[in-house]
């Protein structure tokens, strides 16, 4: 009798250590599981974060540096100050880029803009947009508004129709003199 009782009591010992090994099995499994889907989710809120960011960025062409654009002023030209931006409009495309200051004169004639390095491609927009107050505007509508009054734009293409301005400055063709 003794030995049935060893016997039940030796099984019993062997259920309770099967059954201890199967909960730490078991949670184990579950701390995998937990850290599974804790990776899951730091993946998604990552996911997200850059999809919130890039939706953000509506105007993806406009983030980049300023490229300096040489107009070349002209009584054509659709200059309009709204008491906030200089807007300039209605400039044509040169056929050379406007090169050096020495080359200005031959390369971007009255009503036009080039870029130093390159003429203004087809895919390019027509209108600059420039934030200014009416003493920094004041002088850039004087000088746009006549032949030969050349003015330097910084801008970069937002891919809205425009260029974004950051800043601008006069300009000057160099002439030879002999």
């Amino acid at each position: 009798m003794q030995n049935k009782t060893t016997r039940t009591k030796s099984n019993m010992n062997m259920q309770r250590i099967e059954t201890a090994t199967e909960d730490q099995t078991l949670r184990a499994a579950s701390r995998s599981s937990n850290r599974n889907r804790i990776s899951r989710v730091r993946a998604l809120i990552t996911l997200l974060a850059l999809i919130i960011v890039l939706a953000g960025q509506t105007h993806s062409s406009a983030e980049g540096p300023f490229y300096a654009l040489i107009v070349n002023g002209s009584p054509n030209l659709l200059i309009n100050y709204d008491g906030n931006h200089l807007f300039v409009r209605g400039f044509r495309r040169t056929v050379r880029a406007a090169g050096a200051p020495s080359g200005y004169v031959r390369n971007v004639p009255p009503g036009t803009a080039a870029w130093p390095d390159r003429p203004l491609n087809g895919q390019e927009p027509l209108t600059l947009k420039q934030k200014m107050t009416p003493e920094q505007a004041k002088p850039a509508i004087e000088r746009l508004r006549q032949n030969g009054g050349y003015w330097k734009f910084y801008c970069r293409n937002t891919g809205a129709g425009y260029f974004e301005v950051s800043r601008s400055e006069a300009t000057y063709a160099s002439v030879k003199i002999d």
